[in-house]
């Protein structure tokens, strides 16, 4: 890679937009609602029970019924995750998550749409796929 003035101008403008995104909304509701999760001692002991019951269910998922007690750690595994998912910090929380993760895919598609309308962006959501067609000038 050739380190010449165009680079050092893309990563100035770079470090801009990530402080830039680092001072917005979304950025912000993400780091809150993620400290609030990592503050509640009672929901990281779910966290940690839940972490433990998948982490045994990985452990027999690959022998299947045949695996004594499979079926118990499988709806143990099921429940835990359900009950998780049912807190409202957890459900703020991957709200964020997710809303953060749409901000970086629409950079990303914003960014390789001005280079080409060719390049295929992994923005990792299929609702990006919908909005975006390719191959459009």
């Amino acid at each position: 890679m050739i380190i010449d003035d165009n680079l050092l101008a893309i990563e100035t403008q770079l470090a801009q937009l990530f402080q830039t995104i680092r001072q917005g909304t979304v950025y912000q509701r993400y780091q809150t609602t993620k400290q609030i999760v990592a503050d509640d001692p009672a929901l990281q002991q779910q966290i940690a029970d839940f972490t433990r019951l998948r982490d045994r269910y990985a452990a027999i998922a690959d022998y299947g019924e045949a695996a004594p007690g499979f079926m118990q750690v499988q709806t143990a595994v099921l429940k835990a995750k359900r009950a998780l998912d049912l807190q409202p910090k957890i459900q703020a929380f991957k709200q964020a998550e997710t809303d953060l993760e749409n901000l970086w895919g629409q950079i990303s598609i914003t960014i390789a749409d001005s280079i080409s309308t060719d390049i295929q962006v992994a923005a990792g959501n299929p609702f990006f796929e919908i909005d975006r067609r390719p191959h459009q000038r």
